[in-house]
This record gives C-alpha cells, sequence and structure tokens, in this order.
C-alpha cells in the first residue's frame, strides 16, 4: 500500500513537471512613439502590440518614470499615451502577464531635454513689387523647428492679411498668389510643429 502511495505522489510529481515545462514565459517588447526623445510638451505613445504569450492571452501594465511604482493596472490595453512635466530621463518598464501568472518586464529609457525653443517662422516674396498682373512667389523655406531640425513643420498662407487663411497646412514651404486689386496687403505665414507649436510671420506687399 506504501509503494503506491509513493508512486502515486511521484506520477504527479512528473505531470506537474511536465506541466511547467510545457508553459513559456510571456514576451514582453514595446516601441516609444514619435521618439524617445523630446520636451515637456511632447506625448508619446508606448506601443507594447508586439508583446504576446505562445500558449494564450497576457495582460500588462505601465511604471512609465521608474519609480517602481506601477501607473497603471494590469489590462489588455497594449497601448498608452504619457507626458513628462520636467527636463530628466524616465525609465519605462512594460510588464507583460500570461493565463499561468508568469511575467516578464522590458524597459526603454525616454529623454526629455531643456524647455522648447521658438519655432522659426520666415519667409520671402519674390518679386518685392508688382502690379495686378504679377504672379508673387512666396518662399517659407527657411521656417523651421530648432527642437527637432530633422522633422518638417506645417505651413499656411493668408495672402491678404485679412484674417483668413487661404490654405490649409501643408510641409510644401512655397506658393504662388496673383492679386486682383492694387493695394497694401499684409501676407501672412503661420508654421505648426509636430507636438501642434504655432508661430506667424507677416510682411508688407504694395499692388501698383
Amino acid at each position: 500500500m506504501k509503494n503506491l502511495i509513493y508512486f502515486l505522489v511521484l506520477i504527479l510529481i512528473l505531470f506537474s513537471c511536465k506541466k511547467d515545462e510545457e508553459n513559456t514565459s510571456p514576451v514582453a517588447f514595446f516601441e516609444i512613439y514619435p521618439t524617445c526623445v523630446g520636451t515637456i510638451l511632447t506625448e508619446f505613445t508606448l506601443d507594447a502590440s508586439l508583446s504576446y504569450d505562445e500558449e494564450g492571452s497576457i495582460e500588462l501594465r505601465w511604471d512609465v518614470d521608474g519609480d517602481l511604482k506601477w501607473d497603471t493596472e494590469y489590462s489588455k490595453i497594449f497601448e498608452y499615451k504619457t507626458t513628462y512635466p520636467a527636463k530628466g530621463i524616465y525609465k519605462v518598464t512594460l510588464e507583460v502577464a500570461d493565463e499561468e501568472g508568469w511575467t516578464q518586464q522590458a524597459s526603454k529609457n525616454i529623454t526629455i531635454v531643456a524647455e522648447p525653443l521658438n519655432l522659426i517662422a520666415l519667409f520671402i516674396i519674390n518679386p518685392l513689387s508688382g502690379d495686378t498682373s504679377t504672379v508673387f512667389f512666396f518662399d517659407a523655406t527657411e521656417s523651421s523647428d530648432p527642437n527637432y531640425p530633422e522633422k518638417p513643420v506645417k505651413v499656411r498662407w493668408d495672402f491678404e492679411g485679412d484674417g483668413i487663411w487661404d490654405t490649409g497646412f501643408f510641409e510644401e514651404k512655397t506658393a504662388y498668389h496673383r492679386y486682383i486689386l492694387p493695394e497694401t496687403y499684409f501676407p501672412s505665414l503661420q508654421i505648426k510643429s509636430e507636438e501642434g507649436l504655432t508661430k506667424i510671420a507677416t510682411d508688407t506687399l504694395i499692388i501698383n
């Protein structure tokens, strides 16, 4: 009888070990958009959609500032948005858990640089004067966002300076315009960064 009990216990142990061997840890992985560097105005998107578990579904939670306190509860929402109040380096940690309670973590750093610099809104008009038959060329290619020089700003134009924008926001920084009436105009340019910052530049143009 005692041998039978030992045998049954051994079977249970082997079965339990086999079950554990069949389960594998989930995979924790995430990306940060738009980049890992920004300012206090940048909204970061943490995307964990590539995290998975081979045996089933997963839940996840975030510590977005490296204070070792979870900023979210476990959920099945794979995307989280966050901003940061001050300059510094923040450690972002993702933890995923599978249906068996196995977990895995992944971490990346987000760097917040100094306060954002002012946008540079510049444009030239060619020719500098003309009449109602003249087609004027507006060029804002020198406009930029010094916080992210590699990212193009978008521009829009108010050719008459009447407070009504004649175009939408576009990455194309040049435009042509002809004036119907001879008078003094105050053409304006507005530029917009990816963070939503804007700046306006205005010039004077006399049509004979």
